[in-house]
């Protein structure tokens, strides 16, 4: 089974998750990468051991069917109740099977949306006839959004539940959440330089704006400080004390 990109964190077993997915084996296959160098058409896809358990699934039905035919010619009517049981058994085991991987996929397109393409499965014919799904993958962009951090944060949290939405993530599913943990980290730091800046601007020109009204105030201060100089004066100023004499007649 294999999906894009796209996980849910179970609440319960979110952290060891991807505890496991930063293993040496899984940080291999990972290198990493910024929110700015991701690919606009970056598409993985989920479940990739499901895939490769299919065609183990499919070299053991051969040699099942192939030594099951030999015997079948040697044996005689006899052993076909036998037969039946064995045909029986392995009708059954599809079925399990073939809920399980649609089951898988499902989970993985339901929750990843509009960023999950459809699940494409890998058949094989059982010995009635039909036809029985023992593989899957899912398409999943794990692209960072060009130019918008916080959208690019949003995204990548979609991806990683989507990658881990089945009860049984595979492998592949971990690498896919642990890659879109790490462009969600990167697009957080990437955001918060943003806002860092944005803070500084706004400060030096709130200092630009204080320093341009400076003058203004400096000059209204001292037009006010001239006159009540000059009021003072004109108070202080001494009285002419000479006596005025008026003379009556």
């Amino acid at each position: 089974m294999q999906i894009g990109s796209a996980a849910t964190y179970p609440l319960a077993t979110q952290a060891s998750l991807l505890a496991n997915a930063r293993s040496p084996a899984a940080t291999d296959a990972i290198q990493p990468i910024t929110a700015t160098q991701a690919s606009p058409d970056a598409t993985v896809t989920l479940s990739a051991d499901g895939t490769r358990l299919a065609a183990e699934e499919k070299d053991r039905s051969g040699a099942d069917t192939a030594q099951n035919s030999t015997d079948k010619a040697g044996e005689t009517d006899e052993t076909d109740p036998r037969q039946a049981q064995l045909d029986r058994q392995k009708i059954s085991e599809l079925a399990s099977r073939d809920a399980d991987v649609r089951s898988h996929e499902a989970a993985h397109a339901s929750v990843g949306g509009a960023y999950a393409g459809s699940p494409s499965y890998t058949m094989q014919r059982g010995p009635d006839g039909k036809s029985y799904a023992i593989g899957g993958e899912v398409g999943i962009d794990v692209s960072a959004v060009a130019n918008d951090p916080a959208a690019t944060i949003s995204k990548m949290e979609v991806v990683m539940r989507a990658a881990l939405a089945p009860a049984d993530p595979s492998a592949q599913d971990l690498r896919v959440a642990a890659q879109a943990q790490g462009l969600a980290a990167a697009a957080r730091a990437e955001l918060a330089q943003e806002r860092r800046t944005e803070n500084l601007d706004k400060a030096r020109a709130r200092r630009e704006e204080e320093n341009a009204q400076e003058p203004a105030t400096d000059a209204a201060q001292n037009a006010d400080t001239s006159a009540s100089v000059q009021l003072y004066q004109s108070i202080a100023s001494p009285v002419d004390s000479t006596p005025q004499i008026e003379a009556f007649a």
